[in-house]
């Protein structure tokens, strides 16, 4: 389970990664001076880092990707602070609010973020009551790619 949040200033994702043990994860990543966070299943991910390093081109995209039924979620922020959605396709969505989350959280996310929360303290409501999330979070400043991690006892 995953929640990723953007603020409108900078994105941030929970860090359970489910398996046989649960782990740590990076969820969220700076690629090609854009943020790039996947909501999907582990199996994926490396297919869609990919995709991304590729600009995501329609030729690299994963066949999973394709599929309504297996994709992954893929929100990415550019050096502009312009926010684009992908899901079932190579085309991407544009969300023109402020706050979008993805993930099983994303809907505790949005209320905690329509309260004034950022992104980080919207993760660690998720975290806390959202069921599915968990170890701690990463945050991520566009354009400059600054990256904190913080790692709950």
């Amino acid at each position: 389970m995953t929640v990723i949040a953007w603020d409108g200033k900078k994105m941030a994702a929970d860090k359970l990664g489910w398996g046989a043990p649960m782990g740590i994860v990076t969820k969220i990543h700076f690629i090609n001076d854009e943020i790039v966070g996947i909501a999907g299943k582990s199996s994926q991910i490396a297919d869609v880092l990919e995709w991304a390093k590729n600009g995501f081109s329609k030729e690299t995209m994963p066949e999973h990707q394709k599929d309504p039924e297996k994709f992954s979620n893929v929100i990415v922020v550019d050096k502009d602070g312009r926010l684009r959605v992908y899901e079932s396709g190579p085309n991407p969505w544009y969300n023109e609010r402020t706050a979008h989350a993805i993930g099983s959280g994303c809907d505790v996310a949005m209320g905690a973020m329509h309260h004034g929360a950022t992104s980080a303290e919207a993760v660690t409501i998720c975290i806390k009551y959202g069921g599915g999330c968990g170890i701690g979070y990463d945050e991520i400043t566009p354009v400059t790619g600054e990256k904190k991690t913080v790692i709950f006892p």
